[in-house]
């Protein structure tokens, strides 16, 4: 069964699906996570749910595991070991492309933005330029989207 995580009220949180073994999750959940760490101060957060395509799943301890190995701190983690979700917003989504579906999601429920994979990130490869694109476009999303800090005043 799915696994919910709590998800605390932020203006906005983002969604992955991957499993391991994935070359295009491989690097697409690094970049989201360093673009995590960087909007995490105006109210991103990131979760990265676990999508099993192998018979036997691994365990949470190994996801979690994994997702060190890759370098990712920041993201909450979920699983979808039937595929539930995934499978509902695939088909509300039209998405056919690929299972390693990005999400961007309000804090009410909006979706703001959709990546119907693979990739997601950036690169200076010629073969990659459209998850290059697609991170750019999500990099200034979160920047329009997110409240900013208030400027400090100077004192006198």
């Amino acid at each position: 069964p799915a696994v919910e995580p709590r998800i605390d009220a932020q203006p906005l949180t983002l969604f992955r699906w991957w499993t391991d073994g994935c070359p295009h999750c491989r690097a697409s959940l690094p970049a989201l996570d360093r673009l995590t760490r960087r909007f995490q101060s105006r109210g991103l957060q990131f979760v990265a749910v676990y999508h099993p395509k192998r018979r036997v799943p691994p365990t949470g301890e190994a996801l979690t595991e994994y997702l060190t190995h890759l370098g990712v701190r920041q993201a909450k983690t979920a699983r979808d070991d039937q595929w539930t979700k995934l499978r509902d917003l695939m088909s509300r989504g039209q998405l056919r492309r690929a299972t390693s579906v990005s999400f961007l999601v309000d804090q009410t429920g909006t979706v703001r933005w959709v990546h119907a994979g693979p990739r997601v990130h950036p690169s200076t490869d010629a073969r990659h330029q459209g998850p290059a694109t697609d991170y750019a476009v999500l990099e200034n999303l979160l920047d329009a989207l997110l409240p900013r800090a208030p400027a400090k005043r100077r004192k006198r």
